[in-house]
Order: C-alpha cells, then sequence, then structure tokens
C-alpha cells in the first residue's frame, strides 16, 4: 500500500538550536522522498539543492527578482551528497534517482 494513501509522511528531519544544536533525520524517513516543488508545467530542467531551506531560499530570490521560478523544477537531496573517490563506484543520491 502507498505511505500517501494512509497519510503518512515518506521523510521528516529534526532541527533545533535550543540548548545544544542536533539535527537528523526522523526514524522511519526515507530518503528517496525527499522535500520537491515540481515546474507547473513540463520542464526538463531540474535545480538540486542540499536541503529543503536552500531550495526555498532559491525560489524566494527568484521571485524578489521577477522572475517566475515556478517554471522549473527543484528537488532537495536530503543531506550532502559525496561522491567515493572513485567516481565509478558512487551512486547517485536516493531522492535524485527516486524523482
Amino acid at each position: 500500500m502507498d505511505k500517501h494513501e494512509n497519510e503518512v509522511p515518506d521523510s521528516a528531519t529534526l532541527r533545533g538550536t535550543f540548548g545544544k544544536r542536533f539535527m537528523g533525520d526522523v526514524n522511519g524517513s526515507d530518503k528517496h522522498f525527499s522535500f520537491s516543488i515540481p515546474a507547473r508545467s513540463e520542464c526538463s530542467k531540474l535545480h538540486l539543492f542540499e536541503s529543503a531551506i536552500d531550495l526555498l531560499s532559491y525560489g524566494t530570490l527568484e521571485l524578489l527578482s521577477g522572475r517566475d521560478w515556478r517554471q522549473e523544477n527543484y528537488l532537495s537531496l536530503a543531506g550532502i551528497y559525496m561522491p567515493k573517490k572513485i567516481i565509478e563506484e558512487s551512486t547517485p543520491p536516493a531522492a535524485l534517482m527516486q524523482y
């Protein structure tokens, strides 16, 4: 059964600065399903970001510059992607492969 049928989130993160800074994924989060905003109409261009806040910040800057930022696709990779030293042994980020 698809997770969306039960309205169960696929992925979630925790961030905090109260007392001690912390960050992490909520137990059960699936990196294949990260935050994304699709283009309003068909578009082959995809912008990649480390985090959702980076994606939203970019969209805000585009909007403030008077551009229609919703003409292109946006995807957060839900973390830093670091390829292996031998690039051929690397696998693309799970969120990108799912998208």
